[in-house]
């Protein structure tokens, strides 16, 4: 008998935990792109303009909990953005852009001044995560690359 009590109570444990997850109920892993990356200025901070798409399928909205942008140029670290937006939730069956500034914050002196010329075009390559879940190794958070020439925004 004590066994018995002991299952039910696991069981009803088990079940109200699920309760608790931050997706909501029927959530499918959501489509991420990379739409466009520039060079770009804000604030007299040199960096990188990226645009992404993120689409999703399921039947409510998601909350988007982090955001993290890592631009390499030939093949080295430029910049290592995460944002952490507050109540922002990605609608359902919609295609939603995400337009982010990451300054180019881990490269050396003569880099920046090199990037900062008007005609300029260089060899990057962009990974962006978008987090939905607490947890950053998790598989529903979409992951999207861009490998490619970037330019000056105009």
């Amino acid at each position: 008998m004590l066994k018995y009590i002991c299952f039910l109570c696991c069981a009803a444990a088990l079940w109200l935990l699920q309760g608790c997850s931050s997706l909501p109920d029927g959530a499918r892993k959501p489509e991420l792109t990379v739409q466009s990356v520039e060079l770009g200025t804000k604030e007299q901070q040199l960096g990188f303009y990226v645009s992404l798409i993120c689409h999703h399928r399921s039947p409510e909205p998601l909350p988007l909990e982090a955001v993290q942008i890592r631009v390499f140029v030939n093949g080295r670290l430029a910049s290592d953005y995460r944002e952490e937006p507050k109540k922002v939730s990605i609608r359902p069956r919609q295609d939603v852009v995400l337009t982010y500034f990451a300054p180019a914050d881990k490269l050396g002196a003569l880099a920046r001044s090199s990037l900062s010329a008007p005609m300029v075009s260089i060899q990057a390559e962009v990974l962006s995560t978008l987090y939905f879940e607490d947890e950053e190794k998790s598989a529903f958070n979409p992951t999207a690359t861009y490998k490619g020439v970037i330019s000056r925004a105009r």
